[in-house]
């Protein structure tokens, strides 16, 4: 009867242990809308109300970012991570009219399942779905960097998507995209032009939908505690074997 390897037990139930711990959820470190107010914030909702700026004159602008369960009117929704841009009205109140506006907003920092080292593929749903008092012309993209991906100023990069919309104010676009633990998410929002006394908004949001599928092979570091419960009783049985190998010897 062959002996038992105490050796490959303590690596068969650590795997198993890692395993386990594997959750599908998805935290940021920090959520923020940059223009044209500035608000950030650590937890996972960020307002600005009636925010105007130098940079654009003429208009006046309020919106939330937030993450689905934390936002002011939360949806229904199964994914590992919703993050809506949401009760936005953008409005021009200049007899010129106002010129090309840049919204833009950001959750940085992305955890998954609550550890330094999961891995996968983001699948991004990107939908823009708004009104407007005026047919408007503009664009709406997201960029995501990771250890091997960035995004230029404009967010066009290796994990960039972009929809464009002209005349009513709604586009959406979707792709996959590899990422891990630390991941960012960056935004915006260009539109062209408004005329005095129009306005945009999006009652509903700009959802940013994504789904993360763990990479092939890859799992995380179990958790100290996991650890800590699991090791001492493989230590305890590893040292039971060594103490029958060497009975066995001594008898031999």
């Amino acid at each position: 009867m062959s002996r038992l390897n105490p050796f490959a037990v303590l690596l068969v139930i650590c795997g198993l242990a890692a395993t386990a711990a594997r959750g599908d959820t998805i935290t940021y470190g920090q959520l923020a809308i940059t223009s044209p107010g500035l608000a950030f914030s650590a937890s996972d909702n960020v307002v600005v109300s009636n925010a105007t700026s130098a940079l654009y004159p003429g208009y006046t602008f309020s919106a939330e970012f937030c993450e689905n369960s934390a936002c002011s009117s939360p949806i229904a929704s199964s994914s590992d991570s919703l993050l809506r841009f949401t009760d936005m009205t953008l409005t021009c109140a200049s007899a010129e009219g106002c010129g090309l506006i840049d919204i833009r907003f950001q959750a940085t920092n992305a955890m998954l399942d609550d550890s330094p080292s999961p891995a996968g593929t983001a699948t991004v749903d990107l939908g823009l779905d708004g009104t407007a008092t005026e047919a408007v012309v503009g664009s709406a993209t997201i960029c995501i960097t990771g250890p091997h991906a960035i995004c230029a100023p404009d967010l066009s990069g290796t994990h960039s998507f972009s929809t464009s919309f002209d005349g009513a104010f709604s586009a959406s676009t979707n792709g996959a995209v590899p990422v891990s633990s630390g991941f960012s998410v960056y935004g915006q929002i260009e539109i062209f032009h408004l005329d005095n006394g129009n306005s945009v908004s999006l009652a509903n949001s700009l959802d940013i939908d994504a789904d993360i599928e763990p990479a092939l092979g890859a799992e995380p570091v179990p958790e100290p505690g996991t650890l800590a419960l699991t090791v001492p009783p493989l230590l305890l049985l590893l040292g039971v074997g060594l103490r029958k190998s060497r009975k066995l010897r001594s008898i031999a």
